[in-house]
């Protein structure tokens, strides 16, 4: 991505120059690092400047949190997920996860989902996922590869955006994984509110991207999903983007004409059948909906009833 110095924001000196390092000997002295802030204009995202190696998460290990408020999360985030199927009259049975660390969350999900599948780009955590039974595909998700060749009904990225220096392309990435109408959930650190609160440890090399409800639902946005919900969570530390992968534009004007052939062809053989029985048939109310059924075709009633207001 390139960058000018006119988007450059200023400095943050002495930060750590890797938090997912675990030294085998105790006098190891940990580096420091310096941090350049800039505005990813596309986005309107704050990000950072990157100093990782290429290969810096194939050897990724970070501490997972197994409390009771991160278990309830979980468990939300679920019932979440399942909510909005209903609500949208959708039926989910598969199940991806990109960025699954150590499978907790994918463990859970394959309880309830027919088909759930994790990928992660860390062997370390990939090989502690697979321990468990779980199905997980060690890589990177892009628009660009093509990890699996099945699509799912559904995805949860969870703490992995705000490490990944092209997040648009991951998004892309994911899209091409999707069933149309899949719903999906991405969890990322409240950038802005560290921001706000001038948390200065919140801001370290491994989280390149720091979103605000705006940049997040951009994000979403350009990459072609609708947005459902995006709102804090977690005490205010996180927040949760909720999505629907909608259905190519033609695709959905296509189904305009099926839907309408479908209603008519219900609607005349209903008439038919109570016209047989010698019953007298009619339409109450005429308005703007009732008059495009009719000059759709809709000619066999014996009248109209409706209402009119002086």
């Amino acid at each position: 991505m390139k960058r000018s110095i006119d988007n450059s924001l200023g400095v943050l000196a002495n930060t750590p120059s890797n938090v997912s390092f675990l030294a085998k000997n105790p006098s190891f002295e940990m580096g420091s690092d310096n941090i350049e802030f800039y505005v990813d204009e596309e986005l309107n995202l704050l990000k950072i400047k990157s100093n990782l190696n290429n290969d810096y998460y194939e050897d990724y290990l970070m501490t997972t949190s197994f409390s009771e408020a991160n278990n309830e999360l979980q468990n939300r985030q679920l019932e979440s997920l399942l909510s909005f199927a209903r609500e949208y009259d959708y039926q989910i049975e598969s199940f991806v996860e990109v960025g699954c660390g150590d499978g907790a969350f994918l463990e859970k999900a394959s309880s309830i989902f027919s088909r759930a599948v994790g990928i992660e780009p860390s062997k370390r955590f990939s090989s502690t996922a697979i321990e468990r039974g779980l199905n997980v595909i060690n890589g990177y998700v892009s628009s660009e590869t093509s990890l699996v060749t099945d699509k799912f009904d559904s995805f949860v990225s969870r703490q992995v955006f705000e490490h990944l220096e092209n997040p648009l392309d991951v998004m892309l990435g994911i899209r091409e994984m999707l069933n149309a109408n899949a719903i999906g959930l991405i969890e990322v650190p409240n950038g802005l509110r560290a921001l706000n609160k001038g948390r200065f440890y919140e801001f370290f090399p491994d989280h390149v991207n720091y979103f605000s409800v705006n940049s997040l639902v951009m994000l979403a946005e350009k990459s072609g999903f609708e947005v459902l919900s995006c709102q804090v969570s977690f005490g205010g530390d996180y927040l949760e983007l909720w999505v629907k992968n909608v259905c190519d534009l033609k695709q959905l004007v296509s189904n305009l004409s099926n839907e309408r052939s479908a209603l008519l062809t219900d609607i005349k053989k209903m008439i038919i059948s109570l016209k047989d029985r010698g019953d007298t048939v009619s339409i109450w109310g005429c308005g703007a909906k009732t008059i495009s059924i009719f000059a759709a075709g809709l000619q066999q009633l014996e009248g109209l009833i409706d209402s009119v207001i002086d």
